[in-house]
């Protein structure tokens, strides 16, 4: 495989990976994303993911050879650029030397009918998250605890926003998900159509507390907006409440604080 070097940002390949990695209307256009650093890169390695360029400094291919050697033959192109057209690209306050530039994969997208085989009758529905960071913590929690099908409302951030890839540490290649357009109605179908039984985390006054909720094995619980939490539809449309115990006078956690205790609590309740 032919290595191009790249040394200007004024190089047309390098202006047109420089709008996939800052901008989610180009991400979103061409179907395209970025994934940067050595942990994720080296998930791409194990995905069905097509690797359009791959970027490297010398010295990762001096510290991690194998890696580059591996992740060439993967790629349709691949290019040796500098340290300071590396930092451009990044979206990192300590960039990794190497980044790809990849097609989505469309085998991670699946209807409902495909999330709830029957290898994965738990789900994870989340509802306006906005912070990238939560998304990615969330998603890698939800694959560290079993958890294989999760339903993204039109509200929540990007899937492909570099922080949510890094915060997901390859999680989200593992993982299936479901975009719903109207949450409430993809509930609905839960229960009516799929005979799942769908939680809604709330501080609502009829809430069960976590530790005396009993999840079935087919289930799914919902997690809402840091700031606001579930909307009431969904909560209308879903046939449980639960909340997380806290103390007198905290009223709130964080987003993925609160799906990392709801998720440990379904896993000893099920068998995910």
């Amino acid at each position: 495989m032919l290595i191009k070097e790249i040394k200007s940002r004024e190089n047309k390949t390098f202006k047109e990976s420089l709008k996939i990695t800052k901008l989610k209307k180009y991400r979103d256009l061409l179907d395209e994303f970025s994934a940067e650093g050595i942990k994720i890169c080296q998930e791409i390695l194990n995905c069905n993911v097509t690797v359009k360029n791959l970027f490297f400094t010398k010295l990762m291919c001096s510290e991690n050879k194998d890696l580059v050697s591996k992740l060439i033959k993967k790629s349709e192109n691949s290019y040796l650029i500098t340290d300071n057209l590396i930092k451009q690209l990044s979206n990192s306050a300590s960039p990794q030397e190497i980044l790809c530039i990849c097609k989505k994969p469309k085998n991670i997208v699946a209807s409902l009918e495909k999330l709830l085989n029957k290898k994965n009758n738990s789900i994870l529905i989340l509802e306006d998250i906005q912070n990238p960071l939560n998304l990615g913590t969330i998603l890698r929690t939800a694959d560290a605890f079993g958890i294989k099908g999760v339903i993204l409302n039109e509200n929540c951030c990007e899937l492909y926003n570099p922080k949510v890839l890094s915060g997901s540490m390859g999680s989200t290649f593992r993982l299936l998900f479901h975009f719903s357009e109207k949450l409430e109605k993809t509930v609905l179908e839960l229960r009516e159509i799929f005979k799942v039984d769908v939680f809604s985390t709330t501080l609502s006054d009829d809430s069960l507390p976590l530790g005396k909720v009993k999840f079935p094995e087919r289930c799914a619980v919902i997690i809402g907006n840091e700031g606001n939490g579930i909307t009431q539809k969904v909560i209308d449309a879903s046939n449980f409440k639960v909340k997380i115990p806290m103390s007198k006078g905290a009223n709130s956690l964080n987003a993925s604080v609160a799906a990392g205790i709801i998720l440990w609590e379904l896993k000893k309740n099920t068998r995910i």
